[in-house]
C-alpha cells in the first residue's frame, strides 16, 4: 500500500479527529489554578492528547502550558513527535 492509499484509507478518521479538536472553544480565557490560559485551551490540549493516546502515542501534558505526543520507532531516525500547544499571544510555544 502506498502513502496515498493509506491517507485515503484513514481520511474519515482524520476528519473525525479534526472535528473533535475544532469543536472545543479554545479561546484564551481567564487563568485558573492548573489552567494558565483558561478552561478552553486546557480542554483543547486535553482532547488533542487524548486523540494521540488513542492512536498509540505516548503523551505528556506539561502543566497545561503545552503537551507532546511521541511514538517511538524501532529505528530512532524515523521516530515521530507531534506537539499541540495551548499558548497565549505572548508565550512562546514549547
Amino acid at each position: 500500500m502506498d502513502i496515498k492509499e493509506k491517507i485515503h484509507e484513514l481520511s474519515e478518521e482524520m476528519i473525525q479527529n479534526l472535528g473533535r479538536l475544532v469543536a472545543v472553544d479554545s479561546q484564551l480565557g481567564t487563568p485558573e489554578e492548573g489552567k494558565p490560559f483558561g478552561e478552553g485551551p486546557a480542554k483543547a490540549l486535553e482532547v488533542g492528547l487524548k486523540i494521540a493516546d488513542e492512536l498509540g502515542f505516548q503523551t505528556v501534558n506539561l502543566d497545561n502550558y503545552c503537551g507532546y505526543a511521541k511514538r517511538l520507532s524501532v529505528l530512532p531516525d524515523i521516530s515521530i513527535s507531534c506537539r499541540w500547544a495551548a499558548i497565549g499571544p505572548t508565550i512562546p510555544s514549547c
